[in-house]
């Protein structure tokens, strides 16, 4: 049986401490939950209860969402994973490519959906990218939380040359919103959450239930918290990137999906070679993982790879080699900008996640949290034989 004491303690202990305001934890088999727990309140001390049903940004866990569902379209035959994007998204026929000089060029290939599926399309993000930072202010174009007009940013480099984490996966849900006939909520509604029984998960959370959304908290100097609020207003655009809202239950329900190589409770929305292929690194010996911070209110620098050796797959940040805490190689995992993270273990068949809704992004706190929480989510497997 699997010993939830010691992740109890964990968590229990982080909010005893202030640590967090709340967290909520899952982890699974392919077969069924193993451990759900909730602890907290909205704010420090006071307010609504966290429970796995609380609903939370989940941000670029979101990325997996859109990711399967192109996935989904490359099965039916609707789509080319090397076949140039442009044939579907005609703004990307002459895509450019911002140099450090801050002057424009044509880029020398053509952007695939394996490349957005990767990173390697050559798109960053402003946050992490004072190269863009600057051409933004100096055009006085959109910033990232301006709709989907953000879209319309340079390259940094040309597609296939570099690994770089950026809006990639907004241009791939713009791909499937172009193929498919179907806005994205519309898409993942029928292909991908409402088969999964995910019914907590969508873009927009009614007006009604904005009272059941925590706020998000900053991490000051200190290393105290204070209530930020909504830290991005309510959308109007459809982000593949990072726009759902979920629960910690609906999401621990695609995470079983994932580790059934395509299948839950007896519906498949994904084949598993394809599953498998998702999860085999695709960008080589290019560089992963690090990311330095443009805006430091919105996100801290660090290494997504989390110091091991990685790759990316078709979606997913895949470890290369069995870490410290005992995830396997070949496991994927990735997380959002609200401090959110999740890893899926398909040789050991376990998947956790643990979320917060803590800002800047990779805090260093909640890490040291989400470390011991997969540390003792395999000794807890260990101990039961699993």
């Amino acid at each position: 049986m699997f010993d939830r004491t010691g992740i109890d303690a964990l968590l229990a202990g982080s909010v005893e401490r202030r640590e967090v305001a709340g967290v909520v934890a899952t982890v699974s088999s392919a077969g069924g939950s193993l451990y759900e727990g909730a602890f907290g309140q909205f704010e420090v001390g006071y307010g609504p209860t966290y429970s796995v049903e609380t609903p939370l940004r989940i941000a670029s866990m979101t990325k997996a969402v859109t990711s399967v569902a192109a996935m989904q379209l490359v099965e039916q035959g609707k789509l080319e994973l090397d076949e140039p994007v442009a044939r579907w998204l005609p703004e990307l026929t002459t895509p450019h490519v911002l140099e450090a000089d801050g002057t424009l060029r044509p880029a020398k290939t053509q952007i695939t959906a394996r490349h957005l599926l990767t990173h390697t399309a050559g798109f960053g993000y402003e946050i992490w990218s004072d190269r863009l930072v600057a051409h933004v202010r100096e055009h006085g174009l959109p910033e990232r939380e301006g709709g989907g007009a953000f879209l319309a940013n340079p390259l940094l480099f040309d597609p296939g040359e570099h690994w770089a984490y950026g809006v990639n996966t907004d241009w791939l849900g713009e791909l499937i919103v172009a193929v498919s006939g179907q806005p994205l909520s519309g898409y993942f509604g029928e292909q991908i959450l409402g088969p999964l029984g995910m019914n907590s998960s969508s873009f927009w959370l009614p007006e009604e239930r904005d009272a059941d959304l925590p706020p998000v908290h900053g991490r000051m100097r200190d290393g105290s918290l204070e209530p930020e609020g909504s830290a991005i207003p309510r959308a109007e655009y459809e982000s593949g990137g990072g726009g759902l809202h979920s629960t910690a239950a609906d999401y621990q329900r695609f995470l079983r999906m994932l580790l059934g190589r395509g299948e839950l409770d007896g519906v498949r929305v994904l084949r598993a070679e394809t599953v498998e292929a998702m999860a085999t690194n695709q960008t080589g010996d290019l560089e992963v993982g690090k990311v330095e911070t443009a805006k430091r209110e919105r996100s801290n620098s660090g290494d997504l790879s989390f110091g091991h050796d990685a790759g990316f797959g078709l979606g997913f940040l895949i470890t290369l080699q069995t870490s410290r805490t005992g995830r396997s190689a070949g496991s994927l995992s990735w997380a959002g900008m609200f401090n959110t993270y999740y890893w899926i273990d398909l040789e050991r068949d376990v998947a956790g996640a643990l979320y917060t809704q803590v800002l800047p992004f990779l805090d260093g706190t909640v890490l040291d949290i989400n470390r011991e929480f997969e540390r003792e989510t395999y000794v807890s497997l260990d101990a039961a034989g699993a």
